[in-house]
């Protein structure tokens, strides 16, 4: 009510006072005309806030519907804070994905670059050699894809659970702790775990999965199941890593996954360069380089981690029987020094053990990374049946469709930071500053978009540049093919760019119900093109419009089957609704 306002105003500005002095002393600056407003009897009004503190009158209304929000929202454990004009800046939300973005940008390039160094070392030697890491390359892909769910749902957690957020109680900066390292330590264990029994099953069933992903008996089976069953040595360090980066992630620290990751690099580089060249081990040294680094990037992440001093372990009050008070993050609020919440707001979570996790915690955790694994099994399918389908058009094909993927992966990493940033922002903001969500999801699809088309020329110069093509790949046919695939490779760089936005906007908003569909819907799209293709003859360059097929059709029905991203993108009908709901539920 504007009566009430304005009697706040002329209360804050004219009158210094404790907070125990009485109404009645100050009731005669006040206007009593704006009472009137309120459709109050002054002197009953008077009489009754005769009794009441100052501060109590000013902040009256205020109070009453922080405490509505409240109750709407069930945020019990935090009120929202008023939204400040300064957040809505369009730079400063730019200025907020590029601090997250940037680094972020050379951690997500560092495994698709050990892939592409992979591939051209091993392609000066042949190209037998380098149609033999296709099958590899395409199970590879369809294990991180599957297991991708570690990172995004580490991400989305802890994002969402920020101990420095502004205005929290110090019990509150202590469950946001504690739910934090409870959530990485759960999800590193599952991640080692996951790790070991994928490895264990490619050691077992080399030849079957080989078979699987298109490839063909004889020298080139053997050269792959060579490479397959050293990479797996790998895998526990791999998911492990996607733990770790995703909960630097949550809380907006990409620098140091991006120094870990670049180290790492670096040295699978100098690895690749002496085992495959130097002293012609072909795919066996590539392997055995990107394993060491792997395993190096893992052991430092987890002295990193291990390291991190945690604010709770240091200040919390533990019950008599000493554990019980992290048995049950639901039901455990332990308390917080000051100078452990200063210490919350440090990036980083600590790695720790916090007990085993509350049934409802696991209910949250596996809803999530359900949802997340079964679209990335869709997605891992959809890229082995491009393989899969280009393997029997022959070697040559074989080796330009691996090409043109390496040289599509490395390019479309670039638009996946603002897609990283974007989710874990989105999730903070969703509980903490709800206003801004509408305007930095508009502001991340326009850099999303703009990095898909530059990415999109890239690829294209790469593809058809005789220096970078030579440099890759040593035979000419080979070469000559890659003209043909890059158009196609670029439309669907901007295709990638559109769908890795939307996937990370519906991960940031909880709204992730549609996407084992919308994928499902996709993967038969791409299904039915390649039978025609298959059938007509088309060549690889049939298989790579397919992939713009699939993109294309999981870009739409992320808009078509997302309520919240289509209400917060666009105006129709249920649009205020969708607002109204982002603005008073704990998502």
């Amino acid at each position: 009510d504007e009566g009430v306002e304005a009697t706040s105003s002329s209360l804050e500005s004219n009158i210094a006072t404790d907070d125990g002095v009485e109404a009645t002393t100050i009731l005669d600056e006040i206007d009593l005309s704006l009472l009137d407003q309120l459709g109050m009897d002054n002197s009953i009004h008077a009489e009754k806030d005769s009794k009441m503190p100052v501060k109590n009158i000013m902040v009256i209304d205020d109070r009453n519907q922080e405490n509505k929000v409240e109750e709407e929202a069930n945020h019990a454990s935090s009120s929202l804070t008023k939204p400040n004009p300064q957040d809505m800046s369009t730079k400063l939300m730019i200025k907020e994905i590029a601090a997250l973005g940037l680094p972020a940008l050379g951690g997500c390039l560092v495994d698709p670059v050990m892939s592409l160094v992979d591939t051209a070392c091993v392609g000066q030697i042949s190209s037998l050699q380098l149609a033999s890491l296709a099958p590899c390359t395409s199970i590879y892909q369809f294990l991180f894809f599957s297991f991708f769910f570690l990172c995004a749902a580490t991400t989305t957690f802890v994002a969402a659970n920020p101990p420095d957020a502004p205005g929290l109680e110090p019990s509150e900066v202590s469950r946001r702790l504690n739910f934090n390292e409870q959530i990485v330590s759960s999800a590193s264990g599952l991640a080692v775990g996951l790790g070991l029994v994928a490895a264990g099953i490619i050691w077992t069933f080399p030849d079957q999965l080989l078979l699987l992903a298109g490839c063909v008996k004889g020298e080139m089976m053997s050269l792959g199941k060579s490479y397959l069953r050293i990479r797996a040595l790998g895998l526990p360090s791999v998911f492990l890593l996607m733990v770790l980066q995703g909960a630097s992630l949550g809380r907006q620290d990409a620098w140091t996954p991006l120094k870990i990751f670049a180290v790492a690099g670096i040295a699978n580089l100098v690895g690749d360069m002496f085992l495959t060249l130097r002293c012609g081990w072909g795919v066996k040294g590539a392997a055995i380089a990107t394993v060491a680094s792997q395993g190096l990037a893992a052991a430092y992440y987890l002295y990193r981690v291990i390291r991190i001093r945690s604010p709770t372990h240091q200040t919390t009050k533990i019950s008599e029987d000493g554990s019980a008070a992290f048995s049950s993050i639901s039901t455990s609020t332990p308390t917080i020094s000051g100078d452990g919440a200063a210490a919350a707001s440090s990036k980083g979570v600590a790695l720790v053990w916090r007990g085993l996790p509350s049934m409802g915690t696991v209910k949250s955790f596996m809803a999530v990374a359900l949802t997340l694994m079964f679209r990335s099994v869709i997605n891992a399918i959809s890229y082995t049946l491009l393989t899969r389908t280009t393997a029997g058009m022959g070697t040559t094909a074989l080796a330009a469709h691996l090409v043109t993927l390496q040289v599509f992966w490395m390019m479309s990493f670039v638009p996946e930071p603002v897609g990283l940033a974007a989710q874990s922002l989105i999730a903070r903001d969703v509980k903490d500053r709800p206003w801004r969500v509408k305007k930095f999801l508009r502001v991340s699809y326009g850099l999303s978009t703009a990095a898909g088309c530059l990415m999109a020329l890239l690829t294209g110069v790469a593809l058809t540049t005789p220096m970078i093509s030579k440099a890759i790949v040593a035979d000419p046919s080979v070469r000559a093919l890659l003209l043909v695939t890059a158009p196609f490779a670029m439309t669907a760089q901007l295709f990638c760019s559109l769908s890795c936005i939307s996937d990370s906007a519906c991960l940031g908003l909880r709204d992730i119900k549609h996407l084992p569909l919308s994928t499902t819907a996709a993967t038969m799209a791409l299904a039915t093109g390649l039978l025609s293709v298959i059938r007509r003859g088309m060549g690889v360059e049939g298989v790579w419009m397919c992939l713009n097929i699939f993109l294309a059709v999981r870009s739409v029905g992320h808009i078509a089957l997302s309520r919240r991203l289509k209400g917060l993108l666009f105006n129709f009908r249920g649009r205020k609704a969708v607002e109204h709901q982002i603005l008073t539920s704990a998502i």
